[in-house]
């Protein structure tokens, strides 16, 4: 798996720009302890509070977390009210309607363990992290980190196994 780093705070929506349709199309695992929708956007309207449930799948591995399986075409719909706290994860992956609870279960929520990594190079396309003031970007695919890296000139991340065996950035 290979990983870039992006120093910015700008959306990955406007970092990403030219893929949004490809993004647009994915399922999404997010979490975000603070996010990356505001609440006072959701509660604004009886109808943004149906259009934030619409946009999301119930995922029964994912109850008492902050985690949440997004529909494709969520970006779309909503993607001007997004924000990104430090330390929101999203995961993309394709997958049917029927078959994206499953999948999302099998990914399960971001906990950077050799195991996770490789659920993520089976069943995923692309996890993409924010912290504060950067960016990080790991894909499962080669063509995939290709069609990223030529956005822009972004460093490369190096997952190497510590001394516990995890995956180290270096």
């Amino acid at each position: 798996m290979r990983g870039l780093y992006c120093p910015s705070n700008d959306s990955f929506l406007n970092l990403l720009r030219p893929m949004f349709a490809h993004l647009d199309s994915l399922f999404w695992i997010v979490d975000c302890q603070m996010g990356p929708v505001r609440s006072g956007w959701i509660y604004e309207s009886v109808e943004h509070e149906r259009i934030f449930e619409e946009l999301h799948v119930k995922v029964p591995a994912f109850d008492s977390k902050s985690t949440r399986l997004w529909r494709p075409g969520s970006f779309s719909r909503i993607g001007h009210v997004l924000y990104f706290d430090e330390w929101s994860y999203f995961v993309g992956f394709n997958s049917t309607e029927s078959d994206a609870v499953a999948r999302a279960t099998r990914i399960g929520c971001p906990s950077f363990t050799p195991e996770w990594y490789a659920s993520l190079e089976r069943e995923g396309e692309l996890f993409m992290v924010h912290v504060d003031e950067w960016w990080e970007y790991y894909t499962a695919h080669e063509e995939l980190f290709s069609q990223i890296q030529a956005l822009t000139s972004w460093r490369e991340i190096t997952l190497r196994q510590n001394d516990e065996g995890r995956p180290k950035i270096i």
